[in-house]
């Protein structure tokens, strides 16, 4: 006889609660890059002495 893996899928609730961690991770590394890029602007303008955003 010829043994065979079964796997078991894993429970779509944990899934789920899975994806909606990661989301919320996606959202918190965003929020942090919008506020690092908001300094590094500050920063800039401050060093340059104009906004590098007004162009």
């Amino acid at each position: 006889m010829i043994w065979q893996e079964i796997r078991v899928p894993e429970d779509p609730i944990a899934q789920g609660e899975k994806v909606g961690n990661l989301d919320a991770k996606v959202s918190e590394l965003a929020e942090k890059i919008d506020r690092n890029q908001a300094q590094i602007v500050e920063l800039l303008t401050q060093l340059i002495g104009r906004d590098p955003n007004a162009g």
